[in-house]
């Protein structure tokens, strides 16, 4: 179902280019999403705002994910590795979902 959801939504409409680095075509983001799910992580690089990179980890309830937790960091000045704070992401986010377990009959997932 979420494939279906997800090749409906990619073949919708036109994809606006925010910065230059905005995803904008199906097969992008297509190629995106297949990353995602296998480094487990999401990165948005310069792609709707320039100068602001995103690093997003997923949090999980019974196996679904229900959110993420994201850290955003800017361009100027050093350079910037985002990855340098998955580690402390996905503490976070089992944190996170160590503390939804108990309320995994309210949560809709």
């Amino acid at each position: 179902m979420l494939h279906f959801r997800l090749e409906t939504a990619l073949s919708s409409g036109t994809f606006v280019p925010l910065t230059p680095n905005t995803l904008t075509t199906p097969e992008a983001l297509s190629a995106e999403f297949d990353r995602i799910r296998r480094n487990g992580y999401a990165l948005d690089e310069q792609e709707i705002v320039q100068g602001l990179v995103c690093i997003a980890v997923p949090i999980q309830l019974e196996g679904r994910v229900i959110a993420a937790v994201s850290l955003v960091v800017t361009r100027k000045g050093d350079a910037v590795r985002p990855t340098a704070y998955l580690a402390r992401l996905r503490a976070a986010a089992t944190e996170i979902e160590r503390k939804l377990q108990p309320f995994s009959d309210m949560v809709r997932v």
